[in-house]
């Protein structure tokens, strides 16, 4: 079952599409993820921005990414989690582009505007990062979220390092991680 069936339809959460930019990232030979999501709230924007240093695409393949018809993959019609997630952005104003070099990974960027009716809520990004760090244990993710001047960040390279042979998906880690971006989460949004 692809991502945007997860809900009966298009996806309904800003985090369900970073989660399928992730895992495409990680088919692509990524060994590191980095997503930043910035809340602007004096411009009633949200930046998002996923980074990977998969195999990267070259100019060619970069200007058909986010049709619908085209995909990398064999034996695939095409994808819709680029162009569904460019349509996301556009419909409340905003707009999506990439960066991408053969070699040196991709990193998808997209701007918001939250006060349009279109504007899909973020959703749950603590089980888009629990999933991601629990799925693909060896993979390097970096989350950082911002709201105006206040920011927090979470690398499973900084636990790993101060969790020596502890798993990341132990179970005390995985709520530990949970509620580390609730609570985080909460503090930027209540100083808005």
């Amino acid at each position: 079952m692809s991502l945007s069936k997860a809900q009966g339809g298009p996806m309904q959460e800003l985090s369900l599409h970073i989660l399928d930019l992730a895992q495409n990232a990680v088919e692509a030979g990524a060994q590191f993820v980095g997503i930043t999501l910035s809340e602007d709230p004096a411009r009633g924007t949200l930046s998002v921005a996923v980074s990977d240093n998969g195999r990267g695409m070259d100019a060619k393949t970069l200007a058909r990414a986010s049709d619908r018809h085209f995909s990398t993959k064999p034996h695939s019609q095409g994808g819709l989690g680029l162009p569904l997630f460019r349509l996301a952005a556009e419909q409340t104003g905003g707009r999506m582009w990439m960066a991408s070099a053969p070699g040196f990974g991709t990193t998808v960027f997209a701007t918001f505007y939250t006060g349009h009716p279109a504007y899909r809520k973020v959703g749950n990004m603590t089980e888009t990062f629990v999933i991601l760090m629990v799925g693909h244990p060896g993979l390097s993710l970096s989350y950082t979220r911002s709201c105006g001047e206040r920011s927090f960040s979470l690398s499973t390279d900084q636990m790993r390092q101060t969790l020596g042979q502890v798993p990341l998906s132990a179970g005390p880690v995985v709520k530990w991680t949970a509620m580390t971006i609730e609570q985080q989460t909460a503090l930027l949004r209540s100083e808005a």
